[in-house]
C-alpha cells in the first residue's frame, strides 16, 4: 500500500480491516459471499450515494496503477469478499481521492 502514499495509521488500519474480513468471510460459501458482496454494496450506496460509481472507478484505477508496480493487490481483493467490504471499499475511496489529487499537482 505505499505504493498508494497511504499514511501509515491508515495502511495499518487498512491490513487489520483486512485481516478480520478475511477471518469473516473464509468459510463462506460462493451463495454467501455474493450475498455478502450485495449487503456491502448497499452499506456504500447508502454512504455515498450518487457519487459512487465514479469514486468505485478512482479507486479501481488506482489498484490498477498500483498492480503495475506491485502485483498481488487486485487478487487480494478478490479473494474471499476482501474488495466488496464496505469498510475497505471505503478506505481505497478515500486514499484514491488523496493518490489522484497528488498526480494533478504535479
Amino acid at each position: 500500500m505505499s505504493g498508494a502514499e497511504f499514511p501509515r495509521e491508515l495502511g495499518n488500519s487498512l491490513i487489520t480491516t483486512i485481516e478480520k474480513v478475511a477471518q469473516t468471510t473464509k468459510h463462506m460459501d460462493a451463495n454467501q459471499l455474493e450475498q455478502y458482496g450485495f449487503d456491502e454494496f448497499a452499506k456504500l450506496e447508502r454512504v455515498y450515494g450518487k457519487d459512487l460509481d465514479a469514486k468505485l472507478q478512482a479507486a479501481g484505477r488506482m489498484v490498477e496503477e498500483l498492480e503495475k508496480t506491485k502485483p498481488g493487490l487486485q487478487n487480494l481483493l478478490r479473494s474471499n469478499g476482501l474488495g466488496d467490504n464496505a469498510l475497505i471499499a471505503s478506505m481505497l475511496i478515500g486514499q484514491s481521492e488523496r493518490y489522484w489529487a497528488r498526480r494533478k499537482g504535479r
